[in-house]
């Protein structure tokens, strides 16, 4: 048998299967949601209940993650980074182990058994590492390189997701219970917190609207209040999470402004609905140089995490959304510089994609094998930043004006990647396009499909538009909503991994639209629905085959982007609003593309504002073909754009199913990945276990046998990059396991003498060495190095160098990723050389490159060795 056409065939059959099967646990009325027992009701537009308990299981889970903060601010470690505690069973009074600012230590990884009872647990903080900083420099830095001056300090504060915690960044007032207090003066700093396990079952909860929202835009919908209640709670939400300073904050357990939390809000709708606001959010990502930054990420940030250009696409939603020319000539810079820096110094030299890791899953264990380190990663290929990296260049060109290298070089840039997106993340085995592609040492796509990236290549990329049905008919659902990624991994927690998010639906909600697909559209339109009533919250995430909000393992209530999401479901996937700029016209366009998919009709959208033009827009009928629109009790046609030229429009558009028969199919499937093969080697002899009877050995990439006995002994002869897979009685395979070299290698010792390697980034800026090779050909080479300025999961400082070749023959960028501790050293991703016959020359240089990482000041790692293998001519 053919088992690359395995899949493909089971797809076909589970998309048949899916149709009418597995019915959706729960019911939508015009103004309730039923699920089991549960029932959540909209009382009128302004009022709901629900009896839906948020947590089933009993007590408090374990471990409790906190962190210590300096004047409430989170400024003890990056995002991520938490100490945790474990109570033991049974005991009610106690005495936590002293711990120091910014110490921390290994996280647990076994089950443990929640708190049942009331607890009293007593916390004590050695502060004097921070009290001696404040005593002899007058200042404390915080390992987040956050500067506090002595005068300043006023109080250590307990924050953590447990209740009574809280994560408390940027409250204007703190909770006096989660203070920390010096009673003797002995600089040990304690505090005593109560906890108490929620009580379980049926609890009868209401939201009821206490914000005026008069000056914003309105929605009305009489048959069907529950719509118009959850409208009005994200506007309540939304207004919620306004800063003091005027931005957004990320949720309602997230204070801080957070560039892909704000930028994917602002592209749905918060645009719209808060276009100042979102400015000022907006501006709130840009560094004092006017760089756009890219939060803190895996190894260290950009460029390992390269999405930042989600930026670029909020950014022109505002000008889509308001005409701002102040505004446009505001974005311009740091636009273009985003984008010329991942030109010129990260992009892939063949294919032309942008490396880094996929946009928003940038929790490393959630969506990539656990052998992947920060360096891998960041020489992988991801769908969802590569589209998103297409969409800024687009707009980045039009912004580019009298740039004639920019107006000659870019166009062709842009249909070259619109091209060759698909085909280059095109998965063979499943006949659809993977979340990103392993590309060192060898070409090796995800197994696993990526709902944002697939959704935003329908909406932003032309030549997804052959495709984009087979996308949304195949991609695994479940009756509670669309994963955000398929297959699941097996050895990862649920957040990313076995998790639906809403703002993502709200993407695949948009992508089904444009499709034509009034089933998955119908689908994503319940899942928001279901998910918000019940909650009485539009929350971040939810557990993809149960809809447990409890079930992940991190959640928010009032979660920004899944607010923006349900705001964006209703004015341009109910509403169908889009705006589009012609520049070469210089004007802008309105189209109204309605689709009704619920048995309801009678909608009402007033007071949006869009270029000075209030907009009043009333809905009726079913469906999405426009049998009549009137403007301003004008007979319009349905196809015309409508000019946005100040005053007011007064528009009617009813509907009609019209000749449309097939509403189209969703798949209702769920499937977790098998497991990765473990695998191990002794000289040339392949040892491994596996769940499955048998394995897959590759070679560099490509399938070279299928095993069925370990050990297995490797032909001399074969020389590349080995490794394994397993699968699946369907079909389906793992990922690949930790590839092993086998052939002629070489090590560079780059210090002979203590401390046996070279740092960069203090005393020393470059590293250049000569040897000798016995044949001029390809060669691939790797550094050993380590990076201790921060943890794996976090932080800014990832180090870069400029990488050059006998001076000529290549420069290229090379990242030196976050290891956790100096103590640890791990290799950078493989890069491709040609090197001569006789001596060559290698220049490692930091002064030379034009870029820095997003600290911009800190660039320090030590290397150890040098690595280096011929490729086969």
């Amino acid at each position: 048998m053919n088992r690359s056409m395995i899949p493909i065939t089971l797809l076909v059959t589970l998309i048949f299967m899916g149709c009418g099967s597995n019915p959706e646990p729960f019911t939508i009325d015009g103004d309730s949601v039923t699920e089991g027992s549960y029932t959540a009701r909209a009382l009128n537009g302004h009022e709901l209940t629900s009896d839906y308990p948020l947590v089933l299981q009993p007590g408090l889970s374990q471990p409790l993650s906190f962190k210590l903060s300096l004047n409430g601010q989170d400024n003890e470690a990056g995002f991520g980074v938490n100490h945790e505690l474990i109570i033991p069973a049974g005991v009610t009074e106690f005495f936590a182990p002293t711990l120091k600012f910014g110490r921390f230590a290994p996280t647990s990884q076994r089950a443990v058994s929640p708190i049942t009872e009331a607890t009293n647990v007593y916390f004590r903080v050695d502060l004097r590492s921070v009290l001696t900083a404040f005593g002899q420099a007058g200042r404390f830095i915080t390992a987040t390189h956050d500067t506090l001056a002595a005068a300043d300090f006023n109080g250590l504060y307990l924050a953590g997701g447990t209740p009574p915690l809280s994560w408390i960044w940027d409250d204007a007032d703190q909770s006096e219970a989660l203070q920390f207090h010096d009673a003797d003066g002995d600089s040990i700093y304690e505090l005593k917190v109560h906890f108490s396990p929620p009580p379980l079952g049926k609890r009868d909860r209401t939201w009821t609207l206490h914000t005026d929202l008069d000056q914003l835009p309105q929605f009305s919908s009489p048959a069907a209040p529950l719509l118009e209640a959850l409208t009005n709670l994200a506007l309540e939400e939304a207004l919620t999470n306004i800063r003091p300073d005027s931005s957004f904050a990320a949720g309602k357990a997230w204070p801080g402004v957070w560039m892909r939390d704000i930028s994917y809000a602002a592209q749905l709708s918060l645009a719209y609905f808060f276009p100042e606001n979102v400015k000022h959010s907006l501006r709130a990502k840009l560094n004092p140089t006017g760089r756009i930054i890219q939060d803190t990420g895996t190894g260290g940030s950009w460029p390992i995490s390269s999405d930042r250009h989600i930026w670029t696409l909020a950014a022109w939603e505002v000008y889509l959304a308001t005409g701002d020319r102040d505004w446009l000539a505001e974005i311009r810079e740091p636009v273009l510089k985003a984008l010329q820096e991942d030109l010129l110094w990260n992009r892939d030299p063949v294919s032309g994609m942008l490396l880094g890791e996929t946009s928003f899953e940038d929790w490393r264990k959630q969506t990539y094998p656990n052998w992947m380190s920060a360096a891998d990663i960041h020489s992988s290929q991801a769908l969802s930043t590569n589209i998103i990296f297409k969409r800024a260049l687009e707009i980045g060109l039009g912004l580019a004006e009298q740039n004639q290298t920019i107006s000659r070089s870019w166009p062709q840039l842009i249909t070259r990647l619109d091209q060759n997106i698909p085909g280059h993340f095109w998965n063979p085995r499943t006949g659809t396009p993977t979340a990103y592609v392993i590309t060192a040492p060898a070409y090796q796509p995800a197994p696993q499909r990526d709902l944002l990236g697939e959704s935003l290549g329908i909406l932003f990329c032309r030549s997804f538009a052959a495709i984009d049905s087979m996308l949304v008919a195949s991609y695994p659902r479940t009756p509670y909503g669309s994963p955000v990624i398929s297959d699941q991994l097996p050895h990862s927690p649920t957040y990313h991994n076995q998790a639906c998010w809403p703002f993502v639906e709200a993407y695949a909600l948009l992508a089904a639209r444009q499709a034509g697909n009034q089933a998955a559209f119908l689908h994503s339109f319940n899942s928001l629905i279901r998910s918000s009533a019940l909650f009485l919250s539009h929350r971040e995430n939810f557990q993809y085959a149960t809809g447990r909000p409890d079930e992940t393992v991190l959640n928010s209530e009032g979660q920004l982007w899944s607010i923006a999401g349900w705001l964006g479901a209703i004015i341009k996937g109910l509403f169908g609003i889009s705006v589009h700029y012609d520049f070469s016209a210089d004007q802008f366009e309105l189209l109204l593309q309605p689709d009704n998919p619920f048995p309801w009709q009678g909608y009402t959208l007033s007071q949006l504002t869009l270029h000075n033009t209030m907009l009043n827009i009333r809905l009726q009928g079913r469906g999405s073909h426009i049998s009549r629109m009137v403007i301003n009790d004008q007979e319009w046609k349905a196809d015309q754009p409508i000019p946005l030229t100040g005053g007011s429009l007064n528009i009617l558009v009813i509907l009609t199913t019209g000749d449309q028969t097939d509403p189209g199919t969703i798949n209702n499937t769920k499937h977790t990945q098998p497991v990765i093969p473990r695998s191990s080697w002794s000289a040339d002899t392949l040892h491994w276990q596996a769940n499955s009877a048998a394995v897959l050995l590759e070679l560099n990439g490509n399938l070279l046998d299928t095993l069925q006995h370990s050990p297995q002994l490797i032909a001399d002869s074969l020389v590349g990059f080995f490794s394994l897979r397993s699968f699946d009685s369907s079909g389906a395979v793992s990922f690949p396991s930790q590839p092993h070299y086998q052939g002629p290698a070489a090590t560079l010792v780059l210090n002979s003498k203590a401390p046996y390697f070279i740092e960069l980034g203090q005393e020393v800026a470059f590293i250049r060495m000569s040897f000798s090779l016995p044949a001029a050909g390809n060669y691939l080479l790797r550094f050993v190095y380590s990076n201790g300025t921060g943890p794996v999961s976090t932080g800014n400082t990832c180090g870069l160098a400029d990488l050059k070749i006998n001076d000529w023959w290549l420069e290229q960028m090379v990242s030196f990723p976050h290891t956790g501790s100096w103590e640890s050293w791990q290799t950078t991703s493989w890069y491709q050389a040609r090197f001569e016959q006789g001596t060559n020359t290698l220049t490692l240089d930091q002064e030379a490159l034009p870029v820095t990482n997003m600290d911009g000041k800190t660039n320090l790692f030590r290397v150890q060795t040098i690595e280096v293998i011929p490729l086969p001519e």
